[in-house]
């Protein structure tokens, strides 16, 4: 039990009220920026392309293969 006993569980737990009042003011201020739809907007591109990747990357290696192995590939 003692193992546990300096582990943080909530993050705000080692800053004082004004670095809490800090960062939750720029939490709303950030997210009425300009480019914060255009961010989110730009990660899930991202990770759109990451799984058309691998969709292009299971049909090269399946092509490279013998039909009765493809199925191991995958």
């Amino acid at each position: 039990m003692t193992l546990f006993k300096h582990i943080q569980f909530n993050g705000t737990e080692g800053l004082d009220e004004n670095q809490i009042a800090a960062a939750e003011g720029y939490a709303d201020r950030y997210e009425s920026m300009p480019f914060f739809g255009l961010s989110n907007l730009w990660i899930l591109l991202c990770a759109f392309l990451v799984f058309i990747m691998h969709l292009g990357f299971a049909c090269l290696e399946s092509g490279l293969t013998q039909k009765k192995n493809t199925v191991n590939i995958l």
